[in-house]
């Protein structure tokens, strides 16, 4: 399958790449997205483009989009609800970007499969070996506590520091991916609302 990640960081997109080949049981071939992101707002602002031009413009077959969660809402099985989806959670508006562009090209031909890493994608890194690896743990967290300085930590915990080389970012992202591929259920059961919409989609492929 020719698969095309799209994420936060180039670190990201590869550890991404590493779990999606573990769920679908067999390699892929790269096909890079045509925009290095940089964050989410990056990522919400260019994901038309991205998907336009892996349509009209290669031969990817499938998309799969992963973004931090941050602080904003986690998804609820509720938004998958006709009508109920909630405008600031981001799995919520990534998949209505999408279902406009195929609307709009009249083609679903681009397979794309959407994951939110709650909070932020160090907490999957961390899954198996962390106690903070898990959404339960965010949420357990104090609210006034959900801040930058405990995602922070959660970066720290990945990285041993607090300014990492994109390099070093690669290097840790890739380890923790190809340790979870060994046992792709400890994100399925301790990232179920972030993690479960992205496995349960690649599993239809």
């Amino acid at each position: 399958m020719k698969l095309s990640v799209f994420g936060e960081s180039p670190a990201d997109e590869g550890a991404v790449r590493i779990l999606v080949e573990a769920i679908l049981g067999r390699p892929t071939e790269p096909i890079s997205p045509p925009l290095e992101s940089r964050g989410w707002p990056f990522l919400r602002n260019n994901l038309s483009k991205v998907i336009r031009h892996l349509m009209f413009s290669t031969e990817t077959e499938a998309l799969v989009v992963v973004t931090d969660a941050d602080s904003s809402p986690i998804h609820h099985p509720d938004h998958e609800q006709a009508g109920s989806r909630y405008a600031d959670c981001r799995l919520c508006c990534l998949r209505d970007i999408v279902e406009r562009e195929q609307k709009q090209l009249s083609s679903d031909s681009l397979k794309i499969a959407i994951g939110l890493a709650v909070p932020s994608i160090e907490a999957w890194y961390l899954c198996g070996t962390d106690t903070r690896g898990s959404e339960a743990a965010w949420l357990q967290t104090e609210e006034r506590k959900r801040n930058t300085m405990y995602r922070n930590r959660l970066k720290y915990a990945v990285y041993q520091t607090e300014r990492p080389t994109l390099e070093l970012e690669k290097r840790c992202a890739t380890a923790a991916a190809q340790r979870l591929a060994q046992d792709i259920s400890l994100l399925e059961t301790h990232f179920p609302k972030g993690f479960g919409p992205l496995i349960k989609t690649i599993r239809t492929w």
